[in-house]
C-alpha cells in the first residue's frame, strides 16, 4: 500500500486535509493509503470523516480532529506509517478527533503523543485485535463482538463509557480508570490484577453493569462516581471499593451482589431498596470515615464487619449473618466508634473460631457456630464496665454464647432460647467470674442444650422453662 505525507499549510495555520496540494502525492489520501502527518509546526484540518489504510503523527506535527472520525483499515509499512501499527502518534492531537477501527487482524496502537488525546476509539469488526502500546488516554471505547482491545502493561485512562461486547485484556499490574463499565451479555472483560477505578457513569445511569463475563483477576475495582449512581456487580467482583468525592452520594445496586474478596466503604452510602436483592462479601466489610452501608430489607452476608468512628451499618430489617473473622484479628464484628442501626433486624453468628464480638445493642442475636464447642464473646464498647444489651431475642443453635468481660452487664429483654443438636451442641456460658449482672427480661427455654452459671454470679430471670436441656 502507497504512504502520504502531509507537506501544507504554513507554520501555525490549519490546513484543510481535502487539499491535494497539502499531500506529497498531490492528490488526498486513498482509502487504502498510510497517512504520515509530518512537516513540523503546521496543522493538518481533518474536513469530514475520512478512510485510510494506517496513521502515523511524527513529533511536533499536529492533526485537527474538529469533530471529524478516521475509520482506519490496515497497518503501516516501513517505507511510510509505521511497520505493525495501525495507529502511530508521537505529535499533537487536537479538536475532537475520534478513530473507528475495522483492520482484520493483530495491529497496534500507540495512542501517546506529546499533546491532546483522542476522543472516542471504537473498535468496529469481529477480526480486530489491537494492541495498546505505552500509556494511552482517551475519551471512551467501544469494542463489538468478538473485537479484542489488549490494554498492555504502561497504564490506561478513559474518561468517558466503556462498552463491551467483545474482549478487553486488563493484564498484569496496570493501573486502568474508566469513566464507567458496560460489559454486555457475550462481552469478556479481563480485569488487571491491580486497581480499575470507575470515576463517572454511563447515560443509563450505571457506574457499572456487569452482564457479560468479567474476569477479576484478584484486582480491586474502586468506583469514585460523584454522582447518585447504580451497581450491578453480579456475582464478578474481587475486592470493591465504594469512595466518591461528595460523601451523600448513594450508590445503589440493584440486583443480587456477591463480592469475592472484601468491601471497603470509604464515604457514601451503598444501598438498595428491594427485598428481593441480597449481598454476599466473602471476605471482610470495613466501613471508614463517612462510609455508610444500608441494608434495606434484603438479607446481608458478611465475612467479618469493622465500623470505623463516624461510619454507619444500617442493618437489613431480615438478617445480618457474619460468617469469618476480621482479616487479622480475632474479632468477627467490632465497632470502633461508628453507628449501628439494628432496624428491628436479626444478626446471625456463623463463627469460624472462638471469636469476639464488639457492640453495644443489638436487636435479636443468633448464634449458631460451626462447631459446639466454638464460643462467640461479646463485649461492650469501651471496655469493661460497661453494658450490654439485646433488645429482642437470643437464639443459641450450635456454640457458645458469653461475655469478654467479667463487671460489663447483660440484658436480654426478649427470650432466651437454647435449641441445639444435643446438651454440649448450645451453651448460654457464664464462666468468667461473672461480676456484672445478667437480666433476662424475657423467659428463658432450653430445648436441648445448657444454661450454666458461674458461682457467686448475679442471674435475675423473668422465668425458666427446661423441656429437655440442662441447668448447671
Amino acid at each position: 500500500m502507497a504512504s502520504t505525507t502531509w507537506v501544507g499549510g504554513d507554520s501555525g495555520n490549519e490546513t484543510d486535509w481535502n487539499t491535494g496540494a497539502n499531500w506529497s502525492t498531490g492528490s488526498i489520501p486513498t482509502t487504502s493509503a498510510h497517512v504520515v502527518i509530518a512537516n513540523t509546526g503546521h496543522n493538518c484540518a481533518l474536513d469530514t470523516t475520512r478512510t485510510i489504510g494506517s496513521l502515523t503523527i511524527q513529533a511536533g506535527a499536529t492533526i485537527v480532529g474538529g469533530g471529524n472520525k478516521l475509520i482506519i483499515q490496515s497497518e503501516g509499512d516501513a517505507s511510510g506509517g509505521t511497520e505493525h501499527y495501525a495507529l502511530k502518534n508521537d505529535g499533537i492531537v487536537s479538536g475532537n478527533l475520534h478513530l473507528e477501527f475495522t483492520y482484520a487482524g493483530e495491529t497496534a496502537a500507540d495512542f501517546n503523543g506529546s499533546s491532546g488525546n483522542f476522543n472516542d476509539i471504537k473498535l468496529n469488526a469481529a477480526s480486530v485485535d489491537l494492541n495498546q502500546v505505552g500509556v494511552a488516554t482517551f475519551d471512551s471505547l467501544i469494542i463489538v463482538a468478538n473485537a479484542t482491545y489488549d490494554a498492555g502493561n504502561d497504564g490506561l485512562t478513559i474518561s468517558g463509557a466503556v462498552s463491551c461486547s467483545g474482549i478487553f485484556l486488563g493484564n498484569s499490574t496496570t493501573t486502568i480508570s474508566h469513566g464507567s463499565l458496560t460489559v454486555n451479555s457475550g462481552g469478556t472483560y479481563s480485569a488487571t490484577s491491580g486497581t480499575t477505578t470507575i470515576t463517572s457513569e454511563a447515560g443509563t445511569g450505571y457506574a457499572i453493569e456487569l452482564s457479560g463475563t468479567y474476569t477479576h483477576n484478584s484486582g480491586t475495582l474502586k468506583v469514585t462516581t460523584d454522582a447518585n449512581t447504580f451497581l450491578k456487580p453480579n456475582d464478578k467482583v474481587n475486592h470493591l471499593i465504594i469512595e466518591p468525592a461528595t460523601s451523600t452520594r448513594v450508590y445503589e445496586y440493584v440486583n443480587n451482589a456477591t463480592i469475592q474478596g472484601n468491601l471497603t466503604i470509604n464515604a457514601g452510602r451503598l444501598a438498595h431498596y428491594s427485598s428481593t436483592y441480597s449481598l454476599d462479601v466473602n471476605g471482610d466489610c470495613i466501613i471508614n470515615n463517612t462510609g455508610i452501608l444500608d441494608g434495606g430489607s434484603g438479607s446481608i452476608e458478611l465475612g467479618g464487619l469493622k465500623l470505623a468512628s463516624g461510619s454507619e451499618y444500617r442493618a437489613t430489617t431480615k438478617t445480618t449473618t457474619i460468617t469469618n473473622r476480621i482479616t487479622g484479628e480475632s474479632h468477627l464484628w467490632k465497632n470502633n466508634g461508628g453507628t449501628f442501626s439494628h432496624n428491628n433486624g436479626t444478626v446471625k453468628f456463623n463463627d469460624n473460631d472462638h471469636s469476639a464480638v464488639k457492640e453495644n445493642t443489638f436487636y435479636n442475636v443468633e448464634v449458631e457456630s460451626n462447631l459446639g464447642d466454638y464460643a462467640v464473646s461479646f463485649e461492650a464498647q469501651g471496655g469493661g464496665g460497661n453494658a450490654f444489651t439485646i433488645l429482642g431475642n437470643l437464639t443459641i443453635t450450635r456454640g457458645d454464647f458469653e461475655l469478654v468481660n467479667a463487671d460489663d452487664t447483660c440484658d436480654i429483654h426478649g427470650q432466651t432460647i437454647i435449641n441445639g443438636s444435643s446438651n454440649s451442641a448450645a451453651r448460654f456460658n457464664n464462666d468468667k467470674n461473672q461480676t456484672g449482672t445478667i437480666t433476662h427480661h424475657g423467659l428463658v427455654k432450653i430445648i436441648q442444650g445448657t444454661y450454666h452459671v458461674e458461682d457467686g454470679a448475679t442471674v435475675n430471670m423473668a422465668g425458666i422453662r427446661n423441656v429437655g436441656g440442662t441447668l448447671s
